[in-house]
């Protein structure tokens, strides 16, 4: 064989099989990398979701109680009649009310004696009487939500619950009500697209029957999902307690998607988040594609270098074929020496030009990938863009700024840890912050720090708001109901043990900036209102979120707030009056 083919196929097989092993080694990655991504946001949405599901019901019941209520108290029953079907019309979730005379038993099911309904509202028809069969269940839980029941494309979820007169209290009646679901389609578009259109394929919630009751598209609320994908191999019984499955199927039109289910076993619901596979993997195909049009320029080059240099000497062009086959194995450093001007020695220099500059480039987006990845783990995309575009802001020093610092700790976590491996805790928190992360970025805080069991957030630096302490507090209040939620999940792995959090927020004038050294920094806050934040926590009970008073007045136009007294706060020589959130 002559020395130009010799050449060729030398040429060709340095070229390509480190750069077919580099392609491979980088797309297997990528895809695990994105399919663990796509599996944590999923588990995040599905979570989200079941948090609005949540806060539709426990709106629509309190609603409803309300309204029940009305006929509690002693007054005229044409007034309490009429301030009934008011409270119906201004309710968004609850149009209609039934009241039914106690006692609920086998041999007397309690009678309806008055119902109403929202005028112009869709609503379903009262039952006659409460089936005696729920009255178990109306004493061991003070509510029994029935099974979904449809008028024309809108579905109601029907709950029966006692309802007590407040002095002396007792029994005064038993309230029928159907929550409308209407609402949560618009929360499941909102959360299917909160990172753009697209981010994700569906997400719909399904009742025991497996049909829809929750999904973007209202035309479809009502239709069958029993042979769908994970939904149809989903066991009935498993929606009865705290179920979840991950993993890769097809759906209804024969696509691959990366999908998770999570039941919501107090309704015996349950939430499915869904990506297309070939959304997820979209940048690998693109990868392959652009590694496709490398190889074949390899190829090409290999071949005409190998015909044109095969009658000169062999060394040179060995010398430039191994330094690319480092190169595609990702060894940038490599330089060929040059020793002649002619067509080998330019090429050479052309190639070590080549090299340093992939070697610059590599360098370039490893490092920014570094900045953006630790700067995720502590701001919003909208804050650590700012950082990034402008390096000025990462300077040592700080400024004066009025800010609102929340801090949350998980109460009794010790007690835990005698009782569990540390490692299985270490997960639950990560599981919890990761959270709670996602809510204070939801509302423009930023995380400072993370201290065992415990978080402490900022709102109002390095970017102020108007409205900082309303942030925190919203934040504050949503981490405690979202907590609730998570403990269907964590009470069942901690041996019926709940995690509850206490919460502290306390507003004013701190310093702010990066502290440390031009090697190692942190970007923190400073000051009393630090302190009195971390004790408010301290003295906080389970559940519970305490609040200064310059806190508590910025939020009272939106929260209810009471004040808890005047206490003294260890370290502080003035006394702090603390408030706290009317359940």
């Amino acid at each position: 064989m002559k020395l130009r083919w010799k050449l060729t196929t030398a040429m060709l097989v340095v070229a390509l099989l480190p750069l077919g092993g580099a392609t491979w080694l980088l797309v297997d990655g990528h895809i695990r990398d994105l399919a663990e991504d796509a599996r944590a946001y999923n588990i995040v949405t599905a979570d989200l979701a079941m948090n609005r599901v949540d806060d539709v019901v426990q709106q629509g019941l309190s609603d409803a109680l309300k309204t029940a209520q009305i006929f509690a108290q002693a007054q005229d029953k044409t007034v309490r009649e009429q301030a009934a079907r008011g409270q119906l019309l201004g309710s968004m979730d609850v149009h209609a009310l039934a009241l039914y005379l106690p006692p609920l038993d086998a041999s007397d099911p309690a009678v309806k004696v008055w119902a109403a309904r929202a005028e112009g509202r869709e609503a379903p028809s009262a039952p006659a009487s409460i089936n005696a069969a729920s009255r178990v269940a109306l004493e061991a839980e003070n509510r029994v939500y029935l099974p979904l029941e449809a008028v024309g494309s809108r579905r109601f979820l029907p709950v029966v619950f006692p309802v007590f007169t407040d002095e002396p209290r007792r029994l005064y009646a038993y309230a029928w009500a159907p929550i409308e679901l209407t609402r949560l389609n618009a929360e499941l578009a909102e959360l299917s697209n909160r990172h753009g259109e697209g981010a994700l394929d569906q997400l719909f919630v399904v009742d025991q029957a497996r049909a829809l009751i929750a999904f973007h598209d209202a035309s479809r609320i009502g239709e069958s999902r029993a042979d769908y994908g994970v939904v149809g191999d989903t066991p009935p019984e498993a929606l009865r307690r705290s179920y979840s499955f991950t993993g890769e199927y097809r759906n209804a039109r024969g696509e691959e998607v990366l999908g998770v289910l999570v039941s919501i076993p107090q309704y015996r619901w349950a939430v499915v988040a869904e990506q297309r596979a070939s959304v997820v993997y979209a940048s690998v195909d693109a990868a392959l594609t652009a590694a496709g049009g490398v190889a074949a320029a390899a190829v090409l080059l290999a071949v005409l270098l190998g015909l044109f240099l095969g009658g000169r000497a062999s060394a040179p062009v060995v010398a430039v074929s191994e330094a690319a086959g480092q190169v595609a194995g990702g060894n940038f450093d490599v330089r060929v020496d040059v020793r002649s001007s002619d067509e080998v020695g330019q090429m050479a220099a052309a190639f070590n030009t080549m090299a340093s500059d992939l070697s610059e480039y590599s360098e370039k987006i490893v490092e920014d990938a570094r900045v953006r990845n630790d700067l995720s783990r502590y701001l919003s995309n909208e804050i650590m863009e700012q950082v990034i575009s402008d390096p000025d802001s990462m300077a040592l020093g700080g400024e004066r700024r009025q800010v609102t610092v929340m801090f949350a700790d998980v109460v009794s976590f010790t007690r835990l840890t005698e009782h569990h491996d540390p490692a299985f805790l270490v997960s639950i928190l990560n599981e919890l912050f990761t959270i709670a992360t996602e809510i204070v970025f939801k509302h423009g805080g930023i995380i400072d720090k993370f201290m065992g069991d415990s978080l402490m957030a900022v709102f109002g630096a390095p970017r102020g708001h108007e409205d900082d302490a309303l942030r925190a507090v919203s934040a504050g209040e949503e981490l405690l109901r979202w907590i609730e939620a998570g403990n269907a999940k964590w009470q069942k792995q901690l041996g019926g043990v709940a995690l509850e959090l206490g919460v502290g927020a306390a507003s004013g004038s701190v310093l702010a900036g990066n502290i440390g050294s031009e090697r190692r920094m942190d970007y923190t806050v400073i000051g009393d209102t630090v302190n009195i934040a971390a004790r408010l926590e301290s003295l906080s009970k389970p559940g519970q979120m305490l609040m200064d008073a310059e806190t508590a007045h910025a939020v009272e136009d939106d929260f209810n707030v009471v004040s808890l007294g005047v206490v003294e706060l260890a370290g502080r020589d003035a006394s702090v009056e603390v408030y706290g959130l009317d359940e």
